[in-house]
């Protein structure tokens, strides 16, 4: 499973992988997403590798030297979502550490 959206509130970003959904506040310090939590956007893909013409699920794990926030060297996962055609086809990832201490 794949997954971003905006928690309730606007009160942080939401990513899901390998089975946990995690909420990275303002302060870049992800959490655990409370099941009560709402979310009034959310986009999730389960399955395999399957890309359409229309949407495109893309998990990428590895380390980076150079990332939009000031951390230096960062290792984690980026999921995001590209949807061709629209006016939002550029991907947005949201990213989470690997030792989960920082995301955004």
């Amino acid at each position: 499973m794949l997954g971003i959206g905006v928690a309730e509130a606007v009160d942080g970003e939401i990513v899901a992988f390998d089975g946990a959904v995690w909420r990275v506040p303002v302060d870049g310090i992800p959490v655990i997403a409370e099941p009560q939590h709402g979310l009034p956007f959310a986009v999730v893909a389960r399955g395999g590798v399957s890309i359409t013409k229309q949407v495109a699920a893309i998990r990428v794990d590895g380390t980076f030297t150079e990332v939009q926030f000031a951390f230096g060297t960062w290792a984690g996962t980026m999921v995001g979502f590209r949807f061709p055609g629209c006016i939002c086809t550029v991907l947005r990832p949201i990213e989470i550490a690997v030792d989960t201490a920082t995301g955004g």
